[in-house]
């Protein structure tokens, strides 16, 4: 054996054979004895080691370890590795503050929050978000074409009692307020989504080239409310208006069809709000007839108070209203048997004081409902 100046070897003590002992060559013979700080020499490659039955302490500014090197089992406090195969890397946990890279490829990735009261897990193509006690609370995840089984496109999909929303928040407060949620008592049976705010839609193109359309399936209503309570709802069988009804910048028409095409008739309106009946009598030998008014038409007006009757003479004859009562009127005329018509207007129920009643607009809304109107060369509307 030649041995070169700083090598080293381990044997048994010959004073006790139950410990070790470290021998270095320093040049001339082995020195046994390395607690000494006299017997290290200028420019051997450790300052002190200690050998003891639980362990081997080697302390230096430097150690460089030449050559293969395994550690069965090892703590290391602080280290930097110049070259990493991190391939070679197997662990069940791996902790670490940052993790950079182009992608990161596992069955399982799980991200928990500071306090660990919410976490995601994402695990074979599907995000999953949990609550408290790792209680689901909904997923993202792809949906599949049933006839192919490729992916097509990803749903979020919320867990039954649990709330999914698009919430809108500021960037320096820990609050936010939901745009669009679908509430918990949503399911399959109970499809159920809240708008809050103002919904707008601008500049939307419609797709293929087709209208815009809310549409719900047959016996089904579409139904737009204020404050929980029902305003306008659309079903099989038309629509329904609940509360004022109000018509600008046009008119409400009855659309008929006729030889020359559809055609409008405008409604006729008061500056009141009355009602109408049309009917037919004519007097009998006593010159006079009193004619009852309908009861259910007397359900829909207030003929406790004035009402008008207008008559029409069918025969050569003169008519006139000679007394008025809450359920019938009197008419009378100067030839007995004499036919005539009739309209009776009374005010509605409930709306008796209305008379053009005010809107209130300021001048900016009624310049964006009716806008300002150019007239052409002879002094005609534009429309």
């Amino acid at each position: 054996m030649n041995p070169k100046e700083g090598d080293s070897w381990v044997r048994p003590n010959p004073d006790d054979i139950s410990e070790s002992q470290w021998l270095i060559w320093d040049g001339e013979k082995w020195v046994t004895e390395m607690d000494s700080a006299e017997q290290v020499k200028k420019g051997h490659v450790i300052s002190s080691i200690n050998v003891s039955e639980e362990e081997i302490l080697i302390e230096a500014d430097k150690i460089h370890i030449s050559g293969q090197t395994k550690i069965d089992d090892a703590s290391i406090t602080g280290a930097k590795i110049l070259n990493l195969d991190a391939g070679k890397i197997t662990t069940g946990t791996l902790t670490a503050i940052s993790i950079k890279g182009v992608n990161i490829t596992g069955s399982s990735l799980t991200s928990n929050t500071d306090n660990n009261r919410a976490s995601i897990n994402l695990n074979g193509g599907n995000q999953t978000f949990y609550g408290i006690s790792g209680k689901k609370l909904g997923q993202m995840r792809p949906t599949i074409d049933a006839g192919t089984g490729v992916a097509n496109g990803f749903a979020i999909i919320k867990s039954a009692g649990e709330i999914f929303s698009i919430n809108a928040g500021d960037s320096n407060s820990s609050t936010s307020s939901p745009v669009f949620q679908i509430p918990a008592t949503a399911n399959d049976n109970n499809v159920t989504a809240n708008f809050f705010g103002q919904l707008k839609f601008q500049n939307i193109q419609p797709l293929d080239g087709q209208d815009i359309w809310v549409v719900s399936p047959s016996g089904k209503k579409v139904v737009l409310g204020v404050a929980g309570n029902s305003k306008l709802i659309a079903e099989d069988g038309g629509v329904a208006v609940f509360g004022n009804f109000s018509v600008y910048n046009g008119s409400k028409n009855a659309v008929h069809v006729t030889r020359d095409g559809l055609r409008a008739t405008p409604a006729y309106e008061t500056a009141e709000s009355y009602l109408g009946d049309i009917g037919r009598s004519y007097t009998r030998e006593d010159y006079e007839v009193w004619v009852h008014i309908d009861e259910l038409f007397s359900d829909t007006v207030n003929t406790d108070i004035a009402y008008e009757v207008f008559l029409q003479a069918y025969s050569n004859a003169n008519f006139w209203v000679a007394d008025f009562k809450s359920d019938k009127f009197l008419v009378k005329s100067n030839k007995p048997m004499s036919r005539f018509a009739y309209e009776i207007k009374a005010k509605r129920r409930g709306y008796e004081n209305e008379r053009l009643v005010e809107q209130k607009r300021d001048n900016e809304e009624i310049e964006k409902i009716y806008g300002e109107k150019e007239t052409n060369d002879n002094g005609e509307y534009d429309f």
